[in-house]
């Protein structure tokens, strides 16, 4: 995203922040009901059927 002086700007990320990102609907799915996650594909396993 540019900025008024055409710059741009810096954008910092942790690589723990992205695997927690990608995480998200299958760790609190484990830690709650204790099943292992199984692969999906493209569907969202909390709101595909």
């Amino acid at each position: 995203m540019a900025t008024i002086s055409g710059r741009g700007q810096y954008c910092d990320m942790t690589l723990h922040d992205c695997g927690m990102a990608l995480l998200h609907p299958h760790a609190p799915n484990f830690f709650l009901s204790g099943k292992r996650p199984v692969a999906t594909g493209n569907p969202h396993p909390n709101l595909a059927p």
